[in-house]
């Protein structure tokens, strides 16, 4: 059966303005997946305040149905990110109670294991960083029920209105009011009398296929997006992952359907694809969903054949259009080339292999576009010097492969980050935001690597990567072709194989980098289904998204380090009252994991 969840806000508790079309437009989406055979669940603010228990409620109760094969989530309401990867819808309730949001992140984490196929999130909403200090304390909550994760992880396809832009650089409150229900509009719109090319057939009915609306989405929203002046941000964010996806039945201006037949005509193994990889599955002898770990347990993820299959350990083949890892979006945007070209300057700037002799290969960090005024060492790490160049470079000997250091920047914020033998490591800042973090080889890097990780870390900092199988394996096979390559870049492949619901790919990801390093980091650890038979540094997530699977693969994890203030964005980084337990971590004994 398909069923979907539709909800819609018009009015929060404070400090936004009222919406026009939010609960309405809400009513008409679920009038119209009904028209497709959903079972639908409406809760709009039409009937009263919209909590996050309901929603809760109602999710939990289709999933414990068992039958369900596809689920629509809709919102229309207010929404913002904290960070690129850091999403909340806002409910009645909101901001007054801090935990009346939906924290969209989590919940799309969450609901891949939890034994519906095909998921799809439809968002009309803001994108906008929080306006004001009371909206940024928002804290959200899941939707989700804590259950015994599914082994079959869902593939799930996104429908965002927005692009999702830097913080910085986000549209006005006017011009999202504006741009209000344009989405959902042209999405329905696109249902009536889609042409033959759009359209997948299945029995005697006929659908629209989501590959084709990705592409039509975006063309007819930028089109009606500026006849109201709206900036980059209305381009709407399409993500697909459902194969042979779609939402709804093509029907006639009408609201009629061309072809019908009994409702019971969902794709299943016996009409298409019926690879393991095309439906998700892992062959019997690996298990494809992160399960709770404690000490002793055996590692999940994949075999060596899966990483030889999957990972970067696949041959590197020529790269196609949806292999790319950053959206197209990205390479139009202004902000994207402005951050480009800053982080290009700074790969110029990276010292050679000729000048790395005359250190010997000490490690080294260095920060450029601010200056550390604390610096916190974990054990086996030695001061030795300093020098200025492009930025403030402070060397060191390290005794072992790896250990940590606890950073403080001149507004007080800081990080924890990994010290790796022979790396140097480069932080760079601007306007108080950390832009990127990068590892570089001491004994020689191509030129190519900085070029593409100049590239990779400026789209993934504005949150405009393409979380799909294709993107990460084809950025983890470009890897592949560099000695020593930037740890930094296989975390970003990693992460875009969790999100894409690949666990066998980015525990490929963690095994090719142990063997490379002989350390685990913490993040690919974390995605990379580790087990405890490395040192794990740093003792912390150093991408901000990691700390979201935390809970999601119920890592056992002392919640007074979850508790700790951090700045929204890519990266890790606390706010300063922060700190002091922060480097008290460093310092303590080696990391060994939760």
């Amino acid at each position: 059966m398909r069923a979907a969840v539709v909800i819609g806000v018009d009015k929060v508790d404070k400090g936004l303005p009222p919406l026009q079309a939010a609960a309405s437009g809400a009513a008409e989406v679920a009038e119209w997946l009904r028209r497709s055979d959903y079972e639908v669940i409406l809760i709009s603010d039409q009937e009263g305040p919209v909590t996050r228990n309901a929603i809760f409620d109602a999710v939990t109760l289709l999933i414990q149905k068992g039958t369900v094969e596809q689920l629509v989530i809709y919102f229309a309401g207010h929404g913002f990110l904290k960070g690129p990867l850091d999403e909340y819808w806002l409910l009645s309730r909101t901001p007054i109670d801090p935990s009346e949001a939906v924290n969209v992140t989590y919940s799309a984490a969450a609901i891949r294991y939890r034994g519906i196929p095909r998921i799809i999130f439809i968002s009309d909403a803001c994108r906008v960083t929080p306006q004001s200090n009371i909206h940024a304390g928002i804290t959200g909550g899941s939707i989700v029920p804590n259950l015994e994760p599914s082994r079959r992880s869902a593939e799930i396809d996104f429908y965002y209105a927005t692009q999702p832009g830097d913080p910085a650089h986000e549209r006005t409150a006017t011009e999202a009011e504006c741009a209000h229900g344009l989405f959902t509009k042209e999405l329905i719109n696109a249902h009536k009398a889609a042409p033959q090319e759009a359209l997948l057939t299945i029995g005697n009915r006929e659908y629209v296929r989501n590959d084709w609306l990705k592409e039509i989405m975006e063309d007819r929203v930028s089109i009606l997006s500026e006849t109201i002046s709206l900036r980059l941000s209305q381009l709407p964010d399409v993500q697909i992952q459902i194969r042979n996806g779609y939402i709804a039945l093509n029907e006639d201006n009408h609201g009629n359907h061309p072809k019908s037949s009994l409702p019971n005509d969902l794709p299943n193994s016996t009409n298409n694809d019926t690879s393991d990889i095309a439906h998700n599955r892992f062959p019997k002898h690996t298990i494809s969903t992160p399960q709770p770990r404690s000490a002793g347990t055996v590692k999940w993820g994949a075999s060596k054949e899966t990483f030889h299959r999957q990972g970067l350990n696949s041959r590197a083949a020529p790269l196609s259009r949806q292999d790319i890892i950053i959206k197209d979006a990205a390479r139009t945007g202004k902000y994207f080339e402005e951050r480009l070209n800053l982080l290009k300057k700074v790969e110029q700037a990276l010292p050679s292999k000729e000048e790395a002799l005359g250190f010997n290969y000490e490690t080294r960090i260095t920060c450029i576009g601010d200056s550390f005024i604390e610096l916190s060492f974990g054990a086996g790490i030695k001061p030795k010097s300093w020098t200025q160049n492009f930025g403030r470079t402070y060397h060191f000997n390290l005794v072992g492969q790896a250990s940590q250091i606890a950073v403080r920047f001149s507004d007080g914020t800081g990080m924890l980050l990994p010290v790796i033998h022979e790396f140097a490591c480069t932080i760079v800042r601007h306007e108080g935001r950390t832009l990127s973090v990068s590892y570089s080889w001491l004994r020689g890097q191509e030129p190519r690597l900085g070029e593409l990780r100049a590239e990779v870390l400026s789209a993934a900092t504005l949150g405009l990567l393409t979380p799909s199988r294709s993107s990460a394996q084809g950025l983890a096979q470009r890897l592949r072709r560099f000695k020593r390559y930037d740890p930094i870049l296989g975390l970003v492949a990693a992460l875009a194989y969790t999100l894409a619901g690949d666990a066998a790919g980015a525990s490929s990801v963690r095994t090719y980098m142990l063997r490379d390093l002989r350390v685990d980091l913490f993040d690919s650890w974390l995605l990379g289904c580790g087990d405890k038979g490395f040192p794990i540094y740093p003792s912390l997530p150093l991408l901000a998204q990691s700390w979201t699977f935390l809970d999601v693969f119920n890592i056992p994890f002392p919640e007074e380090l979850k508790q700790l203030h951090r700045v929204a964005g890519f990266w890790t980084v606390f706010e300063a009252e922060s700190m002091s337990r922060v480097i008290k971590l460093a310092t303590e004994s080696p990391a060994k994991g939760p």
